[in-house]
């Protein structure tokens, strides 16, 4: 799905932040709302022995908070932070809560990217229900070709690069596994040739052969 945003939301002030800043904080309130204009951010939660348990990985056009985006300013449900460096558009919620009840078209996109979220998400939870390791990274794997893979040009090609870079620690946050265990996984799919890393250090995914792994 082609990447869109209002153009309501250039008016929204710059905010940049260095690769590993805590952009939001798990019970906070915040009155603004941000679009991510360049690097990804990460949506995490902290579990009750101490580990990362990494939620969802957000890049360009996407919104953040989302859950209280439309309701009430409650408190945050979880951290985010850059995976990257950032920058971000920052507006007033309730500047973008009376844009949308104006404009239509701005409605329509918001409709449109909510749809295209749930669908992403789907992948998430999978992964979250899986049992068996290696499904959990593959599902893991197809959740980041939907959000932030390119498909190569080729015709026919199926292979997507992932954008961001992504480590076996990401992987493993992300699975709800110890780093070995994911590193172990990633090397027998790299074996099968399901993925690789290129020359600028991105992985890439065959997609169609992570499918015949899930069954898809």
């Amino acid at each position: 799905m082609k990447k869109e945003y209002p153009v309501f939301f250039r008016e929204g002030q710059v905010r940049r932040y260095g690769k590993g800043q805590i952009l939001l904080y798990q019970g906070e309130k915040t009155n603004d709302i941000f679009l991510i204009k360049k690097g990804y951010v990460k949506v995490y939660d902290i579990t009750k022995s101490g580990n990362e348990k990494l939620l969802m990985l957000l890049g360009e056009c996407d919104i953040l908070p989302q859950i209280m985006t439309f309701g009430k300013n409650e408190p945050l449900l979880y951290f985010y932070e850059s995976h990257s460096d950032v920058e971000l558009l920052a507006l007033k919620q309730s500047a973008l809560i009376d844009e949308i009840n104006k404009n239509h078209e701005t409605a329509k996109i918001y409709l449109r990217y909510y749809i295209n979220q749930a669908r992403i998400l789907m992948s998430r939870i999978e992964c979250l229900e899986a049992s068996v390791t290696k499904v959990k990274i593959g599902l893991v794997l197809m959740y980041l070709v939907k959000a932030h893979g390119k498909k190569k040009l080729m015709a026919k090609s199926n292979i997507s690069t992932i954008l961001p870079q992504i480590t076996h620690q990401t992987i493993a946050n992300m699975a709800g596994v110890t780093r070995e265990t994911a590193s172990l996984q990633m090397k027998k799919l790299e074996k099968e040739k399901i993925i690789r890393n290129n020359k600028n250090k991105n992985l890439e995914v065959n997609c169609s052969k992570l499918k015949k792994l899930l069954n898809k």
